[in-house]
């Protein structure tokens, strides 16, 4: 009997532990597979105890816990614990010393304006230290001493302004460390002298005005971040002592010209970043002694104006170039990217070029080009681009651009233009009417029209200076919408008038037919299924009659509610267009007045509209529409007293080789 006692210690003593470690708060969730729990954004203001103490991942962010005082005793198997957006305004003294075996620990977005000395004892295995959001303004020295395996400190975010030489003493592993938006003004050089395994450095959106001589003195450094700020001067020998630096980032400073001489010893340099500084021009060989250079961005550099021709030479190792968004970039060197031998993107959008020489581009190694938003004129120099955005076998990568000269061509996107004829002489006078030697190609445009005199009554030779032709019918207007027309939106909305027509007259006849065919069943059924019918079934034939009314009324409605919305959008639809959106085509193709009631057809045109008479070697340019055969509009002579075109001739004149149009506004 002496050892039933201890038989019921021990069962009692396994009921508490499995009823403790099976405890969760329900506004929590729990994981006893890992352990974890996860109480986040529940509200509430204390560390709750009665966890599983064998917990390894702790998340009480988003709450309003308020102190960690005596909190975290019993939790000393913990790996992870995140205290970030709560309102924490101090950590105290020894309050974190169980957590042996804490390896991240995040109190970001809290109150923690001053730390203690000894707030992080007994941390001796922490990797990762989160401090940023807290609107500290200065970090103690010693601080941070008990912790030798951390290897990131993040701490952006605050209001340090200076550091003390002993602030990161004792961080023997620290490889990342974060000051990002900050007020410093000067590097803190004395302070970073103890942090000889930091590899990558954030100094961005403080107040540095510049870098001095061996500012930088962490001799293993690879990343080096220092965008915005109000950098204006980088000694020569700044970067002297972090000659293994990997990754660069100027961007957003105020900087005048590339500091060469700086650069210099960063042999090992694989990606500078320059953009947003205010550099005028790319000297000769700005960056001739960066070798193993494979990212170069210059970009929105708003006084970027010259690029000489050997700023690139040196960086046979560079595979990613963006100059992008400079506004005063109107012309790219021929020879600029003739040292690249392995560039493999170019990315030149929003610049000011005009045109891109074929011989400029490193057609050897180039697999994405990227010169979109430039105000390209579409003349002979881009001839070649027009047909690499067309063509379907290149391994290219290109989007798509649009011209934004001359005037008739501004929006077509260059993949869409025909190209043949390009290079004519006019493509060098763009602001000029006269045509000499007009090659003139009335099947450039439509494919698919293989004759089409066999049903069009009434045609218009529609061209422009490029000698892309259209020709236009009211007829099978589906059949006369080339993709590649500049004006294909307007045929487009001729086809969709025609079609909502269409379907309209379709849903008509549908209503008519199927109403017609049930007036028939109703009538036939009323006078010979009624004969020698009993009461019983009269009753059911005419609850039948019923349901079969309300189907056809349901039936009826929905078919008339259908086509009425389809009458409203293609009346709105019509409307709209009428007031400039598309149709008609503008203010040299007016809609006739309103006395003229018989069905008029417009001239398809902007500028280069032609009414084919006998010849097609002058034909002028008209302002006319056409209603039966009254020619009116402004500026539009009668029709000559000729006789009806003669189709065949003026198909065989459309193939001549070359003809002479001049012509007139």
């Amino acid at each position: 009997m002496a050892g039933w006692p201890a038989k019921w210690v021990c069962v009692v003593w396994a009921c508490l532990v499995s009823v403790t470690r099976a405890f969760c708060p329900t506004v929590c969730n729990c994981d006893d597979t890992v352990p974890s729990a996860r109480c986040v954004g529940v509200g509430i203001n204390v560390v709750p105890i009665l966890f599983n103490p064998g917990l390894r991942r702790l998340n009480l962010a988003h709450n309003i816990i308020s102190s960690v005082a005596q909190a975290l005793v019993f939790f000393d198997r913990l790996e992870e614990l995140d205290l970030s957006h709560n309102v924490l305004t101090s950590l105290g003294v020894s309050n974190l010393e169980a957590q042996s075996q804490l390896q991240e620990l995040r109190l970001a977005h809290n109150n923690l304006t001053h730390l203690k000395p000894g707030a992080f004892k007994g941390l001796a295995s922490l990797t990762l230290l989160d401090l940023s959001h807290n609107g500290m303004p200065d970090l103690p020295a010693g601080v941070l001493a008990d912790m030798p395996l951390l290897t990131v400190l993040l701490l952006a975010h605050n209001k340090l302004h200076s550091l003390t030489q002993n602030t990161f003493r004792g961080l023997r592993s620290l490889h990342v460390l974060d000051l990002c938006d900050n007020y410093f003004r000067h590097v803190p050089s004395a302070a970073l002298g103890h942090l000889q395994t930091l590899k990558s450095l954030h100094l961005c959106r403080n107040r540095l005005t510049r870098l001095d001589v061996d500012t930088f003195n962490t001799e293993g450094l690879t990343s080096l971040s220092l965008d915005t700020n109000n950098i204006d001067h980088i000694a020569d020998t700044a970067f002297h002592r972090v000659q293994r630096l990997q990754k660069l980032n100027l961007s957003d400073n105020l900087l005048r010209d590339v500091p060469v001489t700086a650069l210099a010893s960063l042999a090992m340099l694989d990606s500078l970043i320059l953009s947003k500084n205010n550099f005028t021009a790319l000297g000769e060989g700005a960056f001739r002694s960066l070798s193993r250079l494979v990212t170069l961005e210059v970009s929105r550099c708003p006084r970027l104006a010259a690029l000489h021709p050997a700023a690139l030479d040196g960086c046979v190792s560079l595979q990613s170039l963006t100059v992008s968004h400079n506004p005063y970039i109107q012309h790219l060197p021929v020879r600029l990217l003739s040292a690249l031998p392995r560039l493999h993107t170019l990315d030149l959008r929003a610049n000011s070029l005009r045109s891109v020489s074929e011989a400029s581009m490193p057609w050897g190694s180039l697999a994405r080009l990227d010169l979109r938003d430039n105000p390209l004129v579409c003349n002979c120099s881009i001839r070649w681009l027009a047909a690499l955005l067309r063509a379907s076998n290149t391994s290219l990568a290109a989007p798509d651009l649009q011209c934004a000269a001359p005037e008739k061509l501004k929006g077509l996107y260059l993949s869409r233009y025909c190209s043949r004829p390009l290079c004519s002489p006019s493509a060098s006078s763009l602001n000029s009417h006269e045509v000499p030697q007009y090659r003139f190609t009335p099947f450039c445009s439509i494919p698919r029209l293989k004759n089409p005199l066999e049903f069009q009554r009434n045609y218009t030779i529609y061209s422009r200076l490029t000698g892309r032709t259209e020709l236009w019918c009211e007829e099978n207007v589906e059949r006369q919408c080339p993709i590649m027309d500049v004006d294909s939106r307007r045929c487009k909305v001729r086809q969709e008038e025609f079609e909502f027509a269409s379907q309209g007259q379709i849903i008509v006849v549908v209503v008519v037919v199927v109403v017609a065919i049930i007036i028939i069943i109703i009538i036939i059924t009323d006078n010979d299924k009624r004969r020698g019918l009993s009461p019983s079934e009269l009753l059911c034939l005419d609850q039948v009659q019923v349901v079969v009314g309300i189907v056809i009324v349901t039936v009826s409605t929905v078919l008339l509610v259908a086509l009425s919305v389809l009458l409203c959008r293609y009346k709105r639809r019509h409307q709209r267009d009428k007031l400039g959106r598309g149709w008609p085509p503008g203010p040299l193709a007016p809609w006739p007045p309103d006395e003229h009631s018989a069905p008029t057809r417009h001239i398809m045109a902007d500028e280069y509209v032609y009414h084919t008479y006998s010849s097609v070697r002058k034909i002028p340019v008209t302002k006319c529409w056409i209603q039966g055969s009254v020619v009116g509009g402004v500026g539009c002579p009668p029709p000559p007293p000729t006789p009806p075109v003669d189709f065949a001739s003026v198909l065989a004149a459309a193939r001549q080789p070359a003809v002479n149009i001049p012509f007139s506004t």
